[in-house]
């Protein structure tokens, strides 16, 4: 492990204190990864993000989700992995900002749900809120196995994944490829 002592304030304290890590891991189904951290010395603020640096054949899951054990299938999502739940018309597409995670079904669902309630919250009219909230009944019956949905999981780097043996996986084609975004900044002379 990288160890340097920068010589910038600390964005919570102020002091000049802050400590970058860097390391190299590889990670199940992520492959080869490099963990940052910066941690403050002084007021012990830390912060961590994790990095893909390998990179797969642009692909897609798909499965089919139809029953409450379903809601278990493990989910992997790199920072340029594109979720679909096209039945519900939902698309979350990565950004800048965008984070790895681990998951399972019910966890992405859960998340979907987390930022359709502030929407729901910051809604102008009643039926923005009333849409809102019918979309929030129907990822609840998704949840609870009562309503049938096809889940993809698009990465034009490869290193996401669904794990299921009820799972498609495809290769993506060219077109498909440019039409995702991938989360990140892109430098071009």
């Amino acid at each position: 492990m990288a160890v340097t002592i920068l010589d910038t304030p600390c964005p919570v304290c102020g002091e000049k204190k802050l400590e970058y890590r860097v390391e190299r891991l590889d990670i199940p189904h992520f492959g080869e990864t490099l963990q940052t951290t910066l941690m403050c010395q002084g007021c012990d603020y830390k912060t961590t993000d994790t990095l893909i640096v390998s990179q797969k054949e642009p692909t897609r899951y798909e499965i089919f989700v139809d029953s409450e054990d379903d809601m278990m299938v493990r989910v992997i999502r790199s920072t340029s992995g594109t979720i679909k739940f096209p039945d519900l018309g939902i698309t979350v597409e990565p950004t800048p900002l965008s984070e790895s995670f681990i998951s399972n079904v019910e966890g992405v669902l859960n998340r979907v749900k987390d930022v359709l309630m502030q929407a729901i919250d910051g809604a102008d009219t009643e039926s923005q809120k009333l849409l809102g909230k019918r979309l929030a009944e129907t990822i609840e019956l998704v949840r609870n196995g009562k309503q049938p949905t096809t889940f993809i999981l698009d990465d034009p780097f490869g290193n996401s994944a669904i794990v299921s043996e009820k799972v498609k996986k495809r290769l993506l084609t060219e077109e498909e490829v440019r039409e995702l975004k991938i989360g990140m900044f892109v430098l071009e002379k």
